[in-house]
């Protein structure tokens, strides 16, 4: 019965509730004491939030946007809070835990190497009749901060969805925020008619075991025909800093599927050259970090010498809720690129870790080309 409350409490919070239904949950709150330690618990954990986006005096607030250095605790913290409906109350201790750790300054990029590598196995399964079939399988794996996109398209349906983690010492949480899109009719004129929802979804499981995400319905007794993701995650122990890693493969073609790692770059090797007409000048390679002070570059071009300061910086947030939801920029960074001395403004190139050439132009017909990478494991 408390978990009725629990998911009214949560629909209270965020003015889902119509002045009767209020009006109800205040005359159960002040007869129950364990609704109202959790509906003081929901407010505060937001306020904690709001505090630690940049809003001092918040008192409370909705769910923040997920972005930033931040995004996989963010989102885990966020989906623990307004899943409470759906868990046991043994997850207030660790998500209290938590909060404090996400009020705390985001650790420096040149931190101690994380002492084990995360795997997320995905297997797209259907169920027809009695009979279970393997659609398409993954493996995402990388640092501990790495988090999960996915994207399942079967017939006209469609979802989108990112998934994080929060660690325990025998059990990890895994939270997911999707996005689907599925047909709903057509209009009066014959026009298709698309129904879009988002919806959360949080499970604790320990490590290694797997938990099923149903993407367009649960499977119900007596169903002919049922689709399904298990996910498991896994973390294995290593002595170094690893990259992210991807692979999927799609056994049935009825379905798309495809699965991304989602890690903001602490480090970028960004190669550079100076171009002009047919001649090009030797590559450089500069190890940058993000947000952080830059370098400087000198290019030969026969005689002529030149000189560039260079610097990443962050992407503009994305324009929509849902890009920013789904981390689409985590992966991208900016060149900004300015000659000393020089009253130019500053040439800005943005682009993903891909090893993709892109071109800013100069003042007097020169260009320099740079391209993003990875930089090689430590």
């Amino acid at each position: 019965m408390h978990d009725d409350w629990l998911k009214q409490i949560e629909q209270e919070l965020d003015g889902e509730l119509s002045l009767p239904e209020r009006a109800g949950l205040a005359r159960h709150l002040a007869g129950c004491r364990h609704c109202a330690e959790a509906r003081v618990s929901h407010i505060e954990m937001r306020v904690a939030f709001a505090r630690s986006a940049g809003q001092p005096h918040a008192h409370t607030v909705p769910r923040p946007a997920i972005r930033g250095r931040t995004l996989g605790l963010w989102m885990v913290l966020s989906l623990i809070a307004g899943a409470a409906g759906r868990v046991r109350c043994s997850w207030r201790n660790s998500a209290w835990t938590a909060a404090l750790i996400a009020v705390l300054p985001a650790p420096p990029a040149h931190s101690q190497a994380p002492t084990y590598r995360l795997s997320y196995r995905l297997r797209v399964v259907e169920r027809t009749g009695v009979d279970t079939e393997t659609l398409a399988t993954a493996v995402v794996s990388g640092p501990p901060e790495t988090a999960l996109r996915v994207l399942l398209r079967a017939e006209t349906a469609e979802l989108r969805g990112l998934l994080a983690t929060l660690p325990e010492p025998d059990t990890v949480n895994l939270a997911g925020l999707f996005f689907s899109r599925r047909p709903a009719g057509r209009s009066r004129r014959g026009v298709s008619l698309f129904e879009e929802d988002s919806y959360r979804r949080w499970a604790r499981v320990a490590w290694g075991a797997a938990t099923r995400l149903y993407p367009f319905g649960a499977d119900w007794a007596g169903q002919h025909r049922a689709l399904w993701v298990e996910i498991a995650v896994d973390r294995e122990f290593v002595g170094g800093q690893t990259r992210a890693s991807e692979e999927v493969s799609v056994v049935n073609p009825a379905v798309y599927f495809d699965a991304e790692a989602v890690l903001p770059p602490r480090r970028v090797l960004v190669r550079l050259s100076l171009v002009r007409g047919d001649t090009a000048s030797s590559v450089r390679a500069v190890d940058l970090v993000p947000e952080a002070p830059g370098s400087r570059v000198r290019f030969a071009l026969g005689r002529e010498r030149f000189e560039f300061d260079v610097s990443l910086e962050r992407p503009e947030p994305p324009r929509t809720g849902r890009d920013s939801a789904l981390a689409i920029d985590a992966d991208v960074v900016c060149l900004r690129l300015v000659v000393p001395g020089s009253a130019d403004p500053a040439r800005v190139r943005c682009g993903r870790l891909d090893n993709v050439a892109r071109r800013l132009a100069l003042t007097g017909g020169d260009t320099v080309v740079a391209t993003f990478g990875w930089p090689a494991a430590r």
